[in-house]
C-alpha cells in the first residue's frame, strides 16, 4: 500500500495545475450563478423583474436555476477527463526510468482507477453541493432524485467523451501520438453529438422537440422538457454505463500500458 500512496502522491504533484485550475474555473462560474440568483431575489434584478411581471420573472429565475444548476455539474465533470499526467510522463521519458522501480503494470492501472473513481464521487459530490446551494438561494425545491439522474447523465457522457482520448494516451510512446488524443476526443464529441441528433430526430416522441428548438420559439423550458424525456427514457443506464466506462478504463489501461511498456 506504500507503494500505491507513493504512485498517488507523485501522480498528485504531477496533476496540482490540472485540478487547481479545475476548481478555479468551477468556483468562478458558481460564484457568478450565485450572484446572479441572489440578484434576483433581493438586489438590482429583483426590481427589474417587478416590472416584468410576476410570468415572466418566474420563467427567467427558473431558467437562471438550471442553467447554472447542470451548467456547474458539468464543469464539474473536468475532475474526468485525464488529468496531464501520462501525456507528461511521455514527454519526459518517464518510463526509461520507471523499468529501474519495482512498480508493475497493474500497480499502474489501479492508481488510474483510483483517480477515475474518486473523480465520479468529487463529480457527483460537487454537483450535488452547488445544487442545494443555488436552490436555497432560488427558494427553487431541490429534487435529489431528479437531480441526481441528471447529474448521473451528464458524467456518464462526459465520461464517454474523454474516454477515448485517455486511452489513446495509455496507448502512446511518443509525443506525437499523444497529440493524437486531442483528434480523437473532438472526433468523438462530432460522431456523439451527430448520432444523438439523427436519433432523437427520427424517433417519434422525441422529433418534435427537435423541431420546436429548430424554430423561433427555442428556450430553456423547451430543452428542460426535452431533457426530462431523454431522462426518463435513458436515465435508468447512466449509473450502469458510470460503472462500466470505469471497470473498462482499468482492464484497458492495464493493457495498453503494456503496450506502451514493451
Amino acid at each position: 500500500m506504500k507503494k500505491i500512496g507513493a504512485l498517488v502522491y507523485r501522480e498528485l504533484l504531477l496533476a496540482k495545475r490540472f485540478y487547481i485550475t479545475d476548481i478555479l474555473i468551477i468556483f468562478g462560474a458558481s460564484s457568478f450563478g450565485y450572484l446572479i440568483l441572489m440578484s434576483m431575489e433581493f438586489g438590482n434584478l429583483a426590481k427589474l423583474f417587478e416590472e416584468m411581471g410576476e410570468e415572466m420573472a418566474d420563467i427567467t429565475k427558473k431558467s437562471m436555476y438550471y442553467i447554472f444548476n447542470y451548467l456547474t455539474a458539468a464543469l464539474w465533470c473536468l475532475f474526468l477527463n485525464e488529468n496531464g499526467t501520462s501525456a507528461a510522463d511521455i514527454k519526459t521519458k518517464w518510463r526509461m526510468y520507471g523499468f529501474t522501480l519495482p512498480v508493475t503494470d497493474k500497480e499502474n492501472a489501479l492508481v488510474k482507477l483510483i483517480f477515475n473513481v474518486s473523480g465520479v464521487i468529487l463529480c457527483f459530490s460537487g454537483a450535488v453541493a452547488n445544487g442545494l446551494i443555488i436552490s436555497a438561494i432560488s427558494g427553487i425545491d431541490f429534487d435529489f432524485e431528479k437531480n441526481a439522474k441528471t447529474y448521473l447523465l451528464i458524467m456518464a457522457l462526459s465520461m464517454l467523451f474523454s474516454f477515448f482520448g485517455s486511452a489513446v494516451l495509455s496507448w502512446a510512446r511518443t509525443e506525437k501520438e499523444a497529440g493524437l488524443s486531442t483528434v480523437v476526443q473532438i472526433f468523438t464529441m462530432i460522431i456523439m453529438g451527430t448520432a444523438g441528433f439523427f436519433l432523437l430526430k427520427g424517433s417519434e416522441e422525441f422529433s418534435p422537440y427537435i423541431s420546436a428548438l429548430s424554430g423561433e420559439d427555442t428556450n430553456i423550458l423547451l430543452v428542460k422538457d426535452l431533457f426530462n424525456k431523454i431522462l426518463e427514457r435513458f436515465g435508468v443506464f447512466t449509473l450502469p454505463c458510470i460503472i462500466l466506462l470505469t471497470v473498462i478504463s482499468y482492464f484497458l489501461n492495464l493493457r495498453l500500458m503494456k503496450r506502451r511498456y514493451k
